[in-house]
């Protein structure tokens, strides 16, 4: 059943954020698209509220809680990021639709060098990872049965090694001055 729900959550978030988009822009109603646009969070607190309910209410933890946990902490991670542009795309298509030079929007992480590009990566995956740390490690705790809990352990060491290594390799890279002022730019 949590697959279900890990499913209609990813299908209503996308719907939702589509809608509130399109009301906005392709409606031309901002208020109405903000309100719309603050329903993606309760689509999150629905499936925390139902992964939660499962395991308190005496469920085996599966890999289907893992997922949720995985997708929290995505959404929370890199939510704004993707709303954010999706609302640029939006804008754009629908000034030319309207016949309206489409504006434009400076990317100053592009601009950045590479290294600071990778570490700013490597932070918003840190903060995926400790959401679903968080709730993984939580749901261990709250259900208090080690045995109904297995199934979350080995997902959140898998995590806990990508999450190292992905930062020794993002902490470790190194600019070379030379590149970076034409070549890094030109490339990316």
């Amino acid at each position: 059943m949590l697959y279900v729900v890990i499913i209609a959550c990813e299908f209503a978030f996308w719907a939702v954020l589509f809608a509130g988009l399109f009301v906005r822009y392709g409606l031309r109603m901002p208020r109405l698209s903000t309100v719309v646009l603050l329903l993606t969070p309760l689509v999150d607190l629905v499936l925390l509220a139902v992964a939660s309910w499962d395991l308190l209410s005496g469920g085996t933890a599966n890999l289907a809680h893992s997922l949720a946990a995985i997708y929290l902490g995505y959404s929370l991670a890199y939510g704004k990021r993707h709303i954010g542009k999706l609302d640029r795309w939006f804008q754009a298509r629908y000034a030319r639709k309207r016949g309206a030079p489409a504006p434009v929007f400076p990317d100053a992480e592009r601009e950045l060098p590479r290294s600071q590009r990778e570490r700013r990566a490597w932070f918003r995956l840190l903060r995926m990872y400790l959401v679903l740390a968080t709730l993984m490690g939580g749901a261990i705790l709250l259900t208090g049965d080690p045995a109904r809990t297995q199934a979350l352990h080995t997902p959140l060491i898998i995590w806990t090694l990508i999450v190292l290594v992905d930062g020794v390799i993002s902490f470790a890279r190194k600019d070379d001055r030379s590149a970076t002022a034409g070549a890094d730019r030109v490339g990316s």
